[in-house]
């Protein structure tokens, strides 16, 4: 990435309020509570660096401020580090995790803490005889994941660090284990941990569909997963001097088939594991990152970690395409300072946020095995084409009927009103479900006398950046637009379909007028699919187009993509004009 883009790309901001000190071993997770709540951080747990001291506080940083707070969660789980923590619906669930209490200086309980209420529930760890055999190891620095209301709970350490060979499956509905299956030891070769291990999982998918000249759907959407839940998806590193790296997808089974397991493992109930190590490939392959943090954003699995060598250390950021399986490094420059320690990947706003200290040094305190959140990095990782593309609305099959019948004209009881005076027929019904301005205009109509047609109030559309100076007329049977017939056709066509699926709306200069359209029509979802669609045609040919586009229409994280192209597509016929200069004979 263009250096001159660097500040654009990433960037770092001091937290503030009552923050806590730095801590070994605390979770961090994003609150999965949707809009109008604040974006939130829960740090739970963990030990102070200054006086070794475990404790349960639970903390929350809204991210709009960067503001932190201790939260007074009521009885909850007792002081411990290296536990886990995953998100299920509006809960937070907690497992295990090690304290210095005795007898049992590790835990195997399960807490769950309502991300609405600010509190923990009151704890359900009792099991019945035939339960019992059920129940995981106590451990800690494990591995988990949930999907479909499961919590699949992998690997970890006794308290006397010897590693544990165990998959363990908790129905979270239920309240109960529900499945142990011992995995083969191999003389820990294969043993996972929070130390060189990292699981994962995402409640969409991506869909990409086959490159067809007869097809309508050519960009990618995402979909949401059956039951909220796909593929786990486990990535591990081994012997750092000499990196050996293995990445194992645990998916969602209806059978106990076990056919795919393959030697290293033995496939749980409900899961099946399968063995993709020799897939990944690359230019260049993830080093040896110790502690790695990881998540799925679209179509791309993100690797977070910290790389120590002899004379140096970094905190690295990798992403894996899941189509291709190739690796690639992120290299923003925000991270070229100061000691980072932890990050979290926020798939709905593709961003990583990696928390530390900008004053602190990297090796110090990885010694400490210190989390420092008096800072903040954010990345923004749209700038590099990663990012969750819009879901899919209407099926497909429901969309080419939606488009047949607006060519034959059924039910059509109004009309769009080109420039050139060009009418597109189409249902009163769809526009007013489907665009917000029209449904407000059309109500302000039918209090106004029969039959009069009414401006339409407040849309300055000189102040608008491709709309015409006329403003658009609405009437009892039509709406105006002062734009050309076909973005006019375009525009109906994506209200039947709630997608860029024709040739028509895929044109250069129609996704231009649509995306400025939407903008002055404060029509979101339709301004997300034209920036999805130019991300995917984004090619150095087109780059310069794109980002005049984007320029204009205020998008800036692929404006940026679209700039770097530029700058990297002049420095590269700037290399191959000097490499094929003559030298001068002197």
């Amino acid at each position: 990435m263009d250096s001159s883009l660097a500040h654009l790309i990433s960037w770092s901001e001091p937290t503030k309020g009552d923050a806590p000190l730095a801590l070994t071993g605390p979770s961090i997770t994003i609150s999965p509570l949707p809009p109008p709540h604040a974006p939130t951080v829960f740090l739970f747990g963990g030990k102070y660096v200054h006086n070794r001291k475990l404790t349960n506080e639970i903390w929350a940083m809204n991210l709009n401020t960067r503001i932190w707070e201790k939260i007074d969660a009521g009885p909850g789980p007792s002081p411990r580090y290296f536990h886990s923590m995953d998100v299920w619906e509006n809960k937070l669930v907690c497992f295990g995790g090690m304290s210095d209490s005795e007898p049992t200086s590790v835990h195997n309980d399960i807490w769950f803490f309502d991300c609405s209420t600010r509190k923990w529930l009151p704890s359900d760890n009792g099991s019945t005889d035939g339960e019992q055999a059920l129940v995981p190891m106590a451990r800690y620095a494990h591995l988990s994941a949930i999907s479909r209301g499961k919590l699949l709970v992998s690997g970890g350490q006794h308290s006397d660090n010897s590693w544990i060979y165990e998959i363990n499956v908790y129905d979270l509905k239920k309240r109960r284990w529900i499945s142990k299956t011992q995995q083969p030891e191999m003389n820990g070769q294969h043993s996972k941990g929070a130390y060189r291990s990292v699981a994962t999982s995402s409640k969409q998918r991506v869909i990409i569909p086959p490159k067809r000249p007869d097809s309508n759907t050519s960009q990618s959407y995402s979909i949401d997963e059956e039951g909220e839940g796909g593929d786990i998806w486990c990535y591990s590193n081994y012997d750092f001097a000499k990196v050996r790296r293995e990445l194992d997808i645990i998916a969602p089974s209806d059978d106990d088939d076990q056919s795919d397991a393959g030697p290293r493992f033995t496939s749980t109930p409900c899961f099946a594991i399968r063995d993709e190590s020799t897939r990944m490939r690359g230019s260049a392959m993830p080093p040896g990152l110790r502690f790695p943090t990881g998540g799925i954003v679209g179509n791309h699995f993100i690797l977070c970690g910290l790389y120590l060598a002899s004379s140096s250390a970094a905190f690295s950021i990798w992403s894996l395409d899941l189509t291709t399986y190739i690796w690639r490094h992120i290299e923003p420059a925000v991270l070229n300072d100061g000691s980072w320690n932890r990050a979290l990947v926020w798939p709905e706003r593709a961003r990583i946020l990696v928390f530390g200290n900008t004053e602190s040094d990297i090796a110090t305190d990885y010694g400490k095995r210190a989390v420092s959140v008096d800072h903040m990095a954010v990345i923004s990782l749209e700038t590099y084409g990663i990012y969750r593309p819009p879901r899919l609305e209407i099926p497909v099959n429901i969309q080419q009927r939606g488009l047949m019948v607006l060519d034959e004209n059924l039910a059509s009881d109004f009309a769009v009103i080109a420039e050139d005076g060009r009418r597109v027929k189409c249902s009163r019904h769809v526009l007013r479900e489907r665009w917000a301005w029209f449904a407000a205009q059309e109500k302000d109509l039918v209090t106004a006398m029969a039959g009069e047609v009414k401006d339409a109030p407040a849309v300055d559309v000189a102040d608008t950046l491709m709309g015409s100076f006329e403003p658009t007329k609405i009437a009892a049977t039509s709406v105006t637009l002062h734009e050309p017939f076909p973005v006019c056709v375009a525009l109906v066509q994506y209200f039947y379909t709630q997608s860029l699926s024709t040739p028509l709306q895929n044109r250069a200069p129609i996704l231009s007028a649509l995306l400025f359209l939407s903008k002055q029509y404060k029509i979101d979802r339709l301004a997300k699919l034209v920036v999805h669609a130019l991300h995917e045609r984004l090619e150095p040919n087109v780059a310069v187009g794109v980002y005049e586009i984007s320029t204009l229409s205020g998008e800036q994280a692929l404006q940026i993509r679209a700039l770097n192209m530029i700058h990297v597509s002049v420095f590269v016929c700037f290399i191959a004009f000097a490499d094929s200069s003559p030298v001068e004979q002197r």
